[in-house]
């Protein structure tokens, strides 16, 4: 007897790659949205967010790694549920 498998396919977004970010909701089941200072700007974050969320994308948060051009990001702080 065969166990059904299950695989969480995951795509890094919302880093200003507006093609990529289009591309990719129908493709994965979780997407993390980049929310360092590499991420570009809120309205950004709140377009790719609002696009994974149509297609039923798990939706997380990347943050606090080193961003596209290989500068660190900057650490932002929040407020605990501030961030929803």
């Amino acid at each position: 007897m065969m166990s059904s498998m299950w695989i969480d396919l995951n795509a890094d977004v919302g880093e200003g790659f507006q093609d990529v970010e289009e591309a990719s909701p129908p493709l994965v089941s979780s997407a993390h949205v980049a929310s360092g200072a590499h991420a570009g700007d809120v309205a950004t974050m709140e377009r790719t967010a609002a696009l994974a969320v149509r297609f039923g994308v798990v939706v997380g948060a990347l943050s606090d790694r080193a961003a596209v051009d290989g500068h660190p990001a900057e650490r932002i702080g929040s407020a605990a549920g501030s961030l929803a």
